[in-house]
């Protein structure tokens, strides 16, 4: 395979397919990320993802022009809302302090809970918690910035960026250093001051994360059109096209480790274990979703997306898909 093609396929750019027998696709990925907040970890970004993806629908046939301006009013928009208060903070913390009151979920038995509960106690305390991530996303003004990130991503699609990668090599290697050079001291000064909630940490949330996130991707982009190009996206390509297993599979391996329902640990180990710890998930991943796509022609919770979408049986085996 053309390291072209690989490129393509690492960074999940796939072409609309078909709904089988005719069937018209359905959003299904709303309720794999409720599951997910229930039954794993409450600050969930699926959910968010998939209403971003339906409100694209009314630029499916609008000008380029029309996509760049609204994503450059939504990447605008959380700076306003944090600024003039368009979404005052705690405005959708009513149901969750109420439900923390009814099961008797202190700051301490929280904690208690994430360490040594069951999975019933685990569940109610993850719904009831989920108001605070939706209080976060809104009143932060994080969705619009995800919304404008989902525009970003309609016009390289459309325009098939993506398959001019190695024409944009120069380029790319610029916004890596630009991007990188900006970005990374602007977020430790967001880190440091992230808790303040002050004027300064809300224009760094806004101009720093964009930046550093262009030059993170256009750095891996550089990278793959280079000499080391092919062996880096057969690397990693099978993680990313797993890339909403993997997700879920963090959660699930992470609450096997720190949750009651596992090993417990998590009122027993610092933050000092948690970036080693987090490596060794993704190396275990990138492991596992080589030896899974060796096998099968989807991630097991892309299979299933599939099919909840399109309402239909869709072969998940690579021998059976070629029958």
């Amino acid at each position: 395979m053309d390291p072209q093609t690989l490129v393509r396929k690492s960074i999940g750019v796939v072409a609309l397919e078909s709904p089988p027998h005719g069937e018209r696709p359905r959003p299904r990925l709303y309720l794999i990320g409720v599951a997910h907040v229930l039954f794993f970890w409450h600050n969930d970004i699926l959910e968010a993802y998939a209403i971003c993806g339906v409100l694209l629908l009314p630029f499916v046939r609008a000008a380029n022009r029309t996509i760049l301006v609204a994503a450059a009013v939504a990447l605008v928009l959380p700076l306003v809302v944090s600024l003039w208060g368009v979404i005052p903070p705690e405005t959708f913390l009513g149901p969750r302090d109420l439900l923390f009151e009814r099961f008797g979920f202190s700051p301490e038995t929280r904690v208690a809970i994430w360490s040594t509960g069951s999975l019933r106690d685990i569940v109610l305390l993850n719904a009831s918690s989920w108001f605070g991530q939706v209080d976060y996303v809104l009143t932060s003004g994080m969705f619009f910035r995800i919304y404008g990130c989902f525009l970003v991503g309609l016009y390289i699609g459309r325009n098939e960026l993506h398959k001019r990668l190695f024409r944009f090599a120069p380029k790319l290697r610029r916004i890596a250093v630009l991007g990188i050079a900006i970005g990374l001291p602007l977020n430790v000064l967001y880190a440091w001051t992230f808790e303040s909630e002050s004027m300064l940490s809300a224009v760094i949330a806004t101009v720093a994360v964009l930046p550093l996130s262009a030059g993170y991707i256009c750095l891996l982009a550089w990278l793959w059109t280079g000499s080391l190009g092919t062996v880096l996206v057969q690397t990693f390509a099978p993680v990313g096209r797993m890339a909403l297993s993997n997700y879920i599979g963090q959660s699930a391996i992470c609450m096997l480790i720190f949750r009651g329902v596992g090993l417990g640990l998590g009122g027993t180990m610092g933050p000092t274990y948690y970036l080693p710890l987090g490596i060794a998930v993704y190396l275990v991943q990138l492991a596992a979703s080589r030896a899974w796509l060796n096998r099968f022609q989807y991630g097991p919770l892309e299979w299933l997306w599939r099919m909840l979408t399109y309402g239909a049986a869709i072969p998940l085996r690579k021998r059976a898909a070629l029958v």
